[in-house]
């Protein structure tokens, strides 16, 4: 069921008060553009009638619900969804135009999925914290919970702003990741790392304990200039060579001089 049809939904809240009806139905719209690539489900609960979200047409599935009853509406987000099931986090992104690999960790898996439903919607400042370690291949482990790190993204405008984190100084830790990610590179994943045997070495003669947070100052002047590119705000745009043919006596002659770079041009 879309977003615009809600014939049936129409009747079924018939019989509710009609300041429940109101507000079940702004509910379902604030939902449905949050997101729109979902299915929605209507079914009965308990003398409640029910509509919730689901990446998939399973019940099991729904993360988000709407109960309207006679005495008022709740809405809230369900734990219909085991997202430390890799086998689930895959069937969920195949509604999603994603590449999987079969490398991909829970970790990374989460990722995509974050990726793939969130992301685009953190207008307001907002951190991101307790990233899954193995995509965070740098970071630290958290003393609490060894499975995420220390780590936390700032995100402002649908855009990543800042990026902060302990650093990992355990080397053998530090080679034990690497070699997981130089395994995912190998299966596919073009953003994964590569066995870096100098970083590790230098780790063994030891790294006293650092935490650091990179800003993106691209990112942040077109957050303060409202632009909506970043070849309108970087200092040095990428510059291709323009050539041309230029008739000489007794031949011809190349000449050339550098020119920006425009979208969809090829570097020669």
């Amino acid at each position: 069921m879309g977003k615009k049809d809600n014939h049936d939904l129409l009747i079924f809240l018939e019989p509710f008060p009609a300041v429940s009806q109101a507000i079940a139905l702004w509910l379902r719209d604030w939902a449905w553009d949050l997101y729109p690539r979902c299915n929605e489900l209507i079914y009965d609960n308990y003398n409640f009638l029910a509509f919730g979200w689901s990446p998939t047409d399973k019940m099991g599935d729904v993360f988000c619900s709407i109960a309207v009853g006679t005495r008022g509406v709740m809405f809230g987000f369900t734990h219909g969804i085991d997202l430390d099931d890799p086998e689930t986090l895959r069937r969920l992104l195949r509604s999603f135009s994603v590449d999987v690999f079969d490398t991909d960790g829970i970790g990374l898996l989460q990722l995509k999925l974050f990726e793939a439903t969130t992301e685009d919607k953190l207008v307001q400042p907002t951190f991101i914290v307790a990233h899954p370690t193995d995509v965070s291949p740098l970071a630290r482990a958290s003393d609490a919970d060894p499975a995420v790190t220390d780590r936390f993204e700032l995100f402002i405008t649908r855009r990543e702003i800042a990026n902060g984190f302990s650093e990992l100084n355990d080397p053998e830790d530090q080679a034990a990741r690497f070699q997981a990610q130089a395994q995912a590179k190998e299966a596919g994943d073009e953003e994964a790392m590569y066995y870096d045997a100098d970083y590790v070495r230098a780790l063994e003669y030891g790294l006293p304990p650092t935490a650091g947070e990179g800003i993106g100052i691209d990112r942040l002047v077109m957050l303060l200039t409202d632009s909506a590119s970043i070849r309108d705000v970087i200092l040095f745009p990428q510059l291709k060579r323009e050539l041309t043919l230029v008739a000489e006596p007794g031949g011809f002659e190349v000449k050339g001089r550098a020119s920006p770079l425009r979208k969809g041009d090829a570097q020669s």
